[in-house]
């Protein structure tokens, strides 16, 4: 822990330096340059001292340095003293690494809008310097799709809303990648919608410059809890991350399940990073406010800060689509606690505990429950996400499958003995730009186009003999949407592979 407070004969000097004093309204961005808005607050606006902190920080990085294939990361934004050997774990993994551009994608603290701000300026300032924005690159992500634009929403500040989420990252990133120029984008909202759209216009923008391009997420995790509370709800997103789950993860963080301020700026960058040609993301450091000098003195209420890259092409060890190794003890014991669940729930008596536990039917994994009478389907329902582990997410849609399906009547007492059942478990979602990637029958597919949605399981494309085509048209029908669903402009497409358990 001592390393922690190698800063304490600075602090004072830190917190009596001016702050920025560029507060008027209007005049927080000259001749197309932002200004600082929080040098002397969250970090130094001395230069020299910014550099021996940013040095620093980067020095005690404890890490094992990443050789190659970096496409994406993820560093907090909190003031240095709290969060910045948490960025240091970060940015030090990029120091002699060489890219043409970095896009920082942040959220808006301060200030609502819809959609992203992409900095329609030459320039953000830091007391090291102006880091040059790329302004072709940024032309390129705020052209291509809707409610991404350019936009002083989120960059232009005053003494209200002083927005610090893309100025901490710079003095790091003129540290580690000097004079490599920057987007700044800010999200002024976080939704599924947002955060595909901005997805969609920094690929097509990467691919279209053909450049190396670093995408940075800035996010902190979960405010103002408890230490233990807090490490609960940051574990979980940080196994999001590690497992490459961002739909997961949206769906818990907008569900207010989980907590990062710049959640969204994560999903994005992951998805980004995917799609070109991130395989891997690397938690590399945890820690809260609580763990340093600063904040050492409230426990009671701490913000969660990571650390993360995304890496392209480590092949093998990518959990692209993990999945769980269950043993046959393990599989015939889930079909018993769906039949356990469906005969208890339909004669209406309590089902029978199932124990032990065993490490497989403990993890965390969508799953659905499929019931069948005479090769013909009787229900089927379940979640796509995880509702704890996959023995309980078995034992709650079960019943659902028998009593909940509204395209059939409830299952009566008399059919139970002609039921057969079917357990399927889930992989992550892959979100899809290109349609030639699914393989019908390895594949299930899923469609959200706002609040509708519609799945496929991998099975019913072989059950039904369906091409990729009549899947796809099939699956916008079934969301209660036109054969062509898949092709809106508002679509998300995902997919996904499976265990099937019969």
């Amino acid at each position: 822990m001592n390393r922690f407070r190698f800063l304490p004969s600075l602090l004072l000097l830190f917190w009596l330096l001016p702050a920025s004093k560029i507060l008027a309204d209007g005049n927080s961005i000259r001749d197309g340059v932002r200004m600082p808005a929080v040098a002397g607050s969250f970090y130094p606006a001395n230069p020299d001292t910014l550099r021996r902190w940013v040095g620093e920080f980067l020095r005690t990085a404890a890490a094992t340095p990443i050789r190659d294939g970096i496409v994406g990361v993820v560093a907090p934004h909190a003031g240095y003293p709290y969060s910045g050997w948490v960025a240091g774990e970060t940015y030090r993994q990029l120091q002699g690494k060489k890219y043409d551009a970095v896009i920082i994608i942040a959220p808006s603290h301060y200030r609502y809008f819809y959609g992203a701000s992409v900095f329609n300026g030459v320039g953000y300032a830091t007391p090291l310097g102006v880091a040059r924005v790329d302004t072709a690159l940024a032309r390129l992500v705020a052209t291509g799709q809707k409610n991404v634009g350019f936009s002083d929403l989120g960059h232009r500040w005053d003494s209200a809303s002083p927005e610090h989420s893309i100025e901490v990252q710079l003095p790091f990133l003129q540290t580690v990648l000097p004079g490599v120029p920057v987007v700044p984008v800010v999200m002024g909202s976080q939704d599924f919608p947002t955060v595909d759209r901005l997805m969609r216009a920094v690929v097509g923008a990467v691919r279209a410059a053909r450049k190396r391009v670093l995408l940075v997420a800035s996010s902190d995790l979960s405010h103002y809890h408890r230490t233990d509370t807090a490490a609960r709800l940051d574990s979980s997103v940080i196994a999001a991350f590690s497992r490459f789950d961002y739909h997961l993860m949206g769906m818990r963080l907008f569900g207010k399940q989980w907590e990062a301020c710049g959640g969204g700026p994560v999903m994005a960058v992951m998805m980004a990073a995917e799609q070109l040609g991130g395989t891997v993301a690397c938690p590399l450091r945890y820690m809260n406010s609580s763990q340093v000098a600063a904040g050492a003195s409230r426990p009671d209420r701490v913000v969660g800060y990571m650390s993360g890259v995304i890496v392209a092409g480590a092949g093998a060890d990518s959990p692209q689509f993990l999945l769980p190794s269950l043993t046959e003890a393990e599989r015939a014991g889930l079909l018993r606690v769906a039949k356990a669940m469906v005969e208890a729930s339909v004669n209406g008596a309590t089902p029978p505990a199932y124990r032990p536990l065993t490490a497989g039917l403990a993890a965390e994994y969508p799953a659905f429950v499929t019931l069948t009478k005479r090769k013909a389907l009787r229900g089927c329902i379940g979640y796509v996400i995880p509702d704890g582990s996959l023995l309980a997410t078995v034992q709650r849609v079960a019943p659902m499958a028998a009593l909940k399906d509204s395209r059939f009547q409830p299952v009566s007492p008399a059919e139970l003995p002609e039921l057969e059942y079917e357990v399927t478990v889930l992989s992550r979602f892959q979100r899809v730009l290109d349609t030639a990637q699914i393989q019908p029958g390895r594949d299930g597919v899923y469609l959200r186009v706002g609040t509708t949605t519609g799945i496929f399981l991998p099975q019913v494309a072989t059950e039904q003999g369906w091409d990729r085509t009549t899947l796809l048209h099939q699956l916008g029908q079934k969301a209660g949407l036109d054969a062509e669903a898949f092709r809106r402009e508002d679509a998300e497409l995902y997919r996904f592979e499976a265990v099937k358990i019969e």
